[in-house]
């Protein structure tokens, strides 16, 4: 027993962790270490890859039951998710300057709301409406030199997608396609790793665009594999909703 709960104590610390690595890439912002702060947000992304698998295996909620692990995942999310992306478009050159702090404000605005969401997460695994992936936004629009124009709306848009119900799968736990899911994570994230090692470096910068260029194929997958199971799954409703209506005419 004493050792069931140290391993869930140990996992819950891992996701706490998250929080000290969002505070040093909030360092990184302010001193402009763009470099660094973009390997810190994937240190925090590779934490919260694996702490939810490791709470289900070492039984956290069994073990150490006084201890919220979702509420804490909550909020070291919202920090390294939403947080800390609204402060790199508050002090980077990604948006024109006049519309830093509107930028800004939107991430923050559109995540509370995402956040706050009862039905946020479905029963089935899926995200309902744009899962403030702020944090992989705002370095690809780093890695990619995009134009401020196509950055501000890229923001607008990743807003306007918070309050569209449309599902987007859970990585690690949608159950559909879920080890391809996992397995084409993989050399994404080393692509991703190595885009961002290489970019500022001499000579590195060209190939640090092409490797995050080839990264997008799993955004594209992603993003395909969503709407995809999101419209389906408003056929599903659309249909269960017309028979329930059939076997009750007066309701």
């Amino acid at each position: 027993m004493p050792g069931n709960r140290l391993m869930a104590g140990l996992v819950h610390l891992l996701t706490a962790s998250g929080s000290i690595l969002g505070l040093l890439a909030l360092a990184a912002v302010t001193r402009g270490d763009w470099r660094a702060l973009h390997i810190l947000i994937l240190g925090t992304l590779l934490i919260d890859s694996v702490d939810g698998s490791l709470a289900r295996r070492f039984r956290v909620k069994h073990f150490l039951p006084r201890i919220d692990g979702a509420l804490m995942d909550n909020l070291v999310d919202f920090v390294n998710y939403s947080l800390i992306p609204a402060f790199v478009v508050l002090l980077s050159p990604l948006l024109p300057e006049k519309l830093r702090l509107a930028g800004a404000s939107l991430i923050l605005l559109s995540s509370c709301y995402q956040f706050s969401q009862t039905n946020a997460k479905t029963e089935d695994h899926f995200f309902r409406g744009f899962p403030s992936y702020w944090n992989l936004l705002v370095i690809y629009l780093a890695l990619l030199e995009t134009s401020t124009m196509i950055n501000s709306l890229a923001v607008i848009a990743c807003s306007v997608m918070t309050f569209v119900p449309i599902y987007y799968i859970y990585p690690s736990r949608t159950p559909i396609l879920r080890k391809l899911t996992l397995w084409l994570a993989l050399p994404w994230m080393i692509l991703l790793l190595g885009a961002v090692l290489l970019n500022g470096q001499d000579a590195g910068n060209s190939i640090s665009q092409i490797l995050a260029l080839i990264s997008l194929y799993y955004v594209v997958y992603y993003l395909i594999l969503s709407l995809f199971l999101s419209f389906k799954r408003a056929g599903s409703e659309a249909k269960r909703l017309t028979r329930f209506k059939n076997k009750h005419p007066q309701e």
